[in-house]
């Protein structure tokens, strides 16, 4: 299958389950994500808010507050063809951005540098055990992680439906290290 045929596939599925079950396998997800080292030792996390039936990210958000984390959203530069890291301390300073997905209004000294990220939370349409990834075909993600100076975990919440077989990749794709879901943790190689 394409990357195409892929998106497509896992979305109508995603987006099949219901509020119920996307509320009771993030919790899950989210549970997981919390207790491992790389969120714990995180001092800056990057994160984003959930968009059309993703992992409900809210608990993560406010887990990290409470270990007193700096916790920074993804604003879209459409121009610029890239994102940048905002500071966000309380979910009403996001508000509906590029493509309808929520993301804070730019501040010029809260926005993150991206290597001082130590964990970047990447969302993701579907994944396969390698770590690769397909997105919503943007490719903001992807340039974000390919600059030399990110060294950031890259973790993936994910259901287990969104985990295929085999993404097709090129040379430009990039991986994440870790993809947890409501049954497991991958450890990507």
């Amino acid at each position: 299958m394409t990357k195409d045929e892929i998106r497509k596939e896992v979305l109508k599925r995603r987006l099949a389950l219901s509020d119920r079950e996307v509320s009771s396998k993030s919790r899950a997800i989210c549970s997981r994500l919390v207790s491992e080292d790389v969120f714990v030792t995180a001092s800056v996390v990057g994160l984003y808010w959930p968009f059309r039936n993703e992992v409900l990210t809210q608990s993560i958000f406010h887990e990290a507050l409470s270990r007193h984390k700096k916790v920074g959203f993804p604003l879209v530069c459409a121009q610029q063809h890239r994102i940048t890291y905002v500071a966000v301390n309380d979910p009403s300073e996001l508000a509906a951005g590029t493509l309808g997905i929520m993301e804070p209004r730019f501040i010029e000294d809260r926005v993150i540098p991206a290597e001082e990220l130590d964990l970047i939370v990447v969302p993701g349409v579907a994944f396969d055990e390698r770590g690769y990834r397909i997105g919503y075909g943007g490719g903001y993600f992807d340039r974000l992680l390919t600059a030399r100076t990110v060294t950031a975990t890259r973790a993936a919440p994910a259901f287990d439906m969104q985990i295929v077989d085999r993404v097709p990749h090129e040379d430009h794709d990039e991986k994440v290290d870790i993809i947890l879901t409501e049954s497991r943790t991958i450890g990507c190689t």
